[in-house]
């Protein structure tokens, strides 16, 4: 009790202040806010937390039955910086996308937050229908957005054939002048990308694919674009082959992420990204002979010689000394949950292991990151048995291998006295975003009001 009065005895600026710094870095959604609680302590901490307008800035609304909860959030967070998180999933989910409840969800959200638009810095919108995107997209075409720095448009793509094509339109056409990180599943509605550094393509369905033209037209309307993810469809029909010169010039483009193989193959003929540093390929390989065999990849050339970063995403291994030929650049080569046995036979290939080295690649590789949780531990025992044949090898021909970042399961594995002599040879670490840089791995394990 003495302690409880000697901080209501405290100013109210210094409660305040103690107040701000307690603020969590992001809330958890359905349960009671940290500035709710505060203000439910005594009417002292009430009105000290009501006239702190910082810790009124962050904003969700799960359904309609928030929005006066809302409406006192915006009058609370005074002027300052506001971010909005409209997660309405769930309740998108119970209306039925060909009745007008999708459109009027939209409307009674959007008539709140509009006029407090101007000072989004974060404005993240997560329906089930896409039809409903589109309804909050239509709300969103005449607007400035002058703080927007993140934007999120997502809906369950499984529905998104409810989503029709208009033709390119540009929401906030008034201008985003800060808008540095947009992800959308709705292509053909994007805001001005002349700020944008990461675009998340992600969800693009069969009715509106993307086309040759439409990443024409955003290489071009976004010169400053680092980080390019694509996920879903394309209409490689409309897609010319480059197969000896790339037409498709991004200068300041780091890292790429491609989720559909023949889209990679395509795309990686004709891009030229001479700063391109990070390659994360979420698909399968079949069709990427084609990408082997062009002049651009072959014959000793090295298009992309900045690349440091290769993440190959649950494949077989058949393609290991393609890619090593095709990327020879590569440093840090990151094995997501690679299928079965078959990948462990291909590793030694790569490296000689069953045979003469006729050729030695991938010379400045020096970190392997493997993962593969929920492997059988007889499977996680088999690789480092591999392992640990491939790496003497490697440091016999004069290019050591520094590194092995795991996850838990196989660093668990190495911890055992059998494998003591593996973990002589190499630095072991569980992989996080401190001992490994490629940007997408940063970004996916970022700390931010999306993951809430």
């Amino acid at each position: 009790m003495e302690s409880c009065l000697r901080i209501n005895g405290l100013p109210s600026e210094i409660l305040g202040a103690i107040f701000e710094a307690g603020k969590p870095g992001k809330a958890t959604p359905y349960k009671i806010p940290y500035e709710i609680g505060l203000s439910h302590v005594s009417s002292h901490w009430r009105a000290v937390a009501h006239s702190t307008p910082s810790l009124w800035t962050r904003i969700y609304i799960t359904s309609v039955l928030t929005l006066d909860v809302v409406s006192r959030y915006m009058e609370r967070s005074g002027g300052l910086p506001i971010d909005i998180r409209i997660d309405i999933y769930r309740e998108d989910k119970k209306a039925k996308v060909s009745t007008s409840l999708n459109s009027s969800l939209a409307d009674m959200i959007m008539d709140v937050i509009s006029p407090h638009v101007a000072r989004c810095q974060t404005l993240l919108i997560f329906p089930y229908y896409g039809k409903t995107a589109q309804d909050f997209i239509a709300r969103l075409f005449d607007f400035e957005a002058p703080m927007l720095e993140r934007l999120k448009i997502n809906f369950d793509y499984r529905f998104g054939a409810s989503v029709t094509d208009p033709g390119l339109k540009t929401i906030f056409c008034r201008g985003t002048p800060r808008l540095r990180f947009l992800e959308t599943d709705v292509l053909h509605s994007l805001p001005p990308l002349s700020s944008v550094t990461t675009l998340q393509l992600h969800g693009v369905h069969l009715h509106s694919p993307m086309t040759y033209e439409n990443l024409s037209e955003i290489a071009a309307s976004a010169p400053h674009l680092e980080h390019l993810s694509l996920r879903g469809i394309a209409d490689l029909t409309s897609w010319p082959l480059h197969f000896v010169t790339p037409e498709l010039r991004m200068n300041s483009l780091r890292s790429l992420l491609i989720e559909n193989g023949p889209l990679a193959v395509k795309l990686l003929l004709s891009l030229s990204a001479p700063n391109l540093q990070s390659l994360w390929l979420e698909c399968y390989f079949d069709n990427f002979q084609l990408l082997y065999d062009s002049p651009q990849f072959s014959g000793g050339e090295n298009k992309f010689s900045s690349l440091h970063y290769l993440t190959l995403h649950r494949t077989y291994g058949h393609e290991y000394i393609s890619m090593a030929r095709a990327f020879p650049s590569v440093h840090c080569l990151h094995l997501s949950y690679p299928s079965g046995n078959y990948h462990l036979r291909n590793i030694e290939e790569l490296f000689g292991v069953n045979g003469q080295l006729n050729e030695l690649l991938w010379r400045e590789l020096h970190t392997i990151v493997m993962r593969t949780i929920g492997y059988p531990e007889q499977h996680v025992s088999k690789l480092l048995q591999v392992l640990s044949r491939v790496i003497p090898l490697r440091r016999d021909v004069g290019l050591p291998m520094k590194r092995l970042l795991t996850d838990t399961d196989i660093y668990r594995n190495l911890s055992k006295p059998r494998n003591v002599s593996l973990a002589e040879q190499i630095e072991l670490a569980i992989v996080d975003t401190y001992n490994y840089c490629d940007p997408w791995w940063i970004m996916s394990h970022e700390d931010v009001l999306d993951c809430a």
